[in-house]
């Protein structure tokens, strides 16, 4: 195949199946599949010789995946956290980044939803807060989704109200879902929990109920709290196969990995427009992927899959995974 047949190959539009091999082969072995690769694969695919999962399996298995992770293929992990990169790990990892049970359609269909319910509400421009985070919306909700594929009227709890506890309820009619939050909404139609995660009582508060799931992305950045204290209140509301979702923004993504080259310091200092009790749209501290996963464990949890998500890059930037914008990482109970 010639250099102009390559680039004409990769500019025709990907099939769901071609789609699914690239997506896990930047998974698993961190690069895009050869044309050969792409097409013997997807080939397989067709036929039914090979399904999603066993297609991760064979990608987890090859000599190169191998190679990859004895030389050090740690993803940007620090020498103690490097214990969490097992085949198990990595291929829920890859599972809830490249199998999207959620149609595209559908969710768009419960953004309009979500757009038309919330105008109803107290609450703020929702509609541009959903343009600036709708990206990030369908990779979490894809992973809700995933996560509670196989259990009747699961319980979720979504830490912090907004148009995706909408938008939940249309993806997820049979779950039941409530809401935790330092203030309740007026006419907000979930559960509603009150809490201060900042509470220097918080190992001693209990909600009274367990969850199969609990959504805790992007707010740990705006706390001053302790993240093991938090993440320990969390797990211990979990059911026996819960799991929490956590996610905040890379303390070492491209972009601040280009301000600390320069000598910047890439943490925005509090601005001086917000007053008392705006602190919350301060981002106080960002974090590593290797403390998520040690907190996490010190607070008493396991790591169930943790990626790097690029829902914050541009779609022209092209960086190591340990570089993208954001963390994503699913914990369960350690037991």
């Amino acid at each position: 195949m010639t250099g102009g047949q390559v680039f004409q190959f990769w500019r025709r539009p990907l099939t769901d199946n071609e789609h699914l091999v690239k997506m896990a082969y930047r998974s698993v072995l961190r690069r895009d599949p050869e044309p050969d690769g792409l097409r013997q694969y997807t080939e397989r695919l067709n036929s039914g010789e090979l399904n999603p999962g066993t297609l991760l399996e064979d990608l987890l298995s090859s000599q190169e995946y191998l190679l990859l992770y004895q030389r050090g293929g740690h993803l940007g992990l620090t020498a103690a956290a490097r214990r969490f990169l097992s085949p198990n790990i990595q291929a829920l990892s890859t599972r809830l980044q490249t199998e999207l049970p959620l149609e595209p359609e559908r969710f768009s269909e419960a953004c309009r939803f979500g757009i038309e319910q919330t105008a109803l509400l107290e609450f703020y421009n929702q509609e541009e807060y959903l343009a600036v985070h709708r990206k990030r919306f369908f990779e979490l909700d894809n992973i809700v989704a995933n996560l509670v594929r196989d259990v009747p009227r699961a319980r979720v709890l979504d830490v912090g109200i907004s148009i995706n506890s909408i938008i939940l309820s249309k993806l997820l009619p049979s779950a039941e879902i409530a809401i935790c939050d330092r203030f309740e909404l007026k006419g907000q139609p979930f559960d509603f929990f009150d809490v201060d995660l900042t509470d220097p009582d918080l190992d001693r508060k209990t909600l009274h109920q367990e969850f199969d799931v609990i959504i805790f992305t992007e707010v740990l950045e705006h706390l001053l709290a302790n993240p093991v204290r938090v993440f320990n209140f969390f797990l211990r509301h979990l059911r026996p196969d819960g799991h929490l979702i956590v996610t905040t923004p890379n303390f070492f993504s491209a972009a601040n990995s280009r301000a600390l080259a320069l000598g910047e310091n890439p943490q925005p200092i509090f601005s001086a427009r917000l007053k008392r009790g705006q602190e919350v749209e301060h981002h106080v501290r960002e974090y590593s992927m290797s403390e998520l996963l040690l907190f996490a464990e010190e607070a008493g949890g396991a790591p169930a899959a943790f990626f790097f998500s690029s829902c914050w890059d541009s779609p022209s930037e092209d960086t190591p995974p340990e570089n993208r914008g954001n963390l994503c990482a699913v914990f369960k109970c350690d037991v």
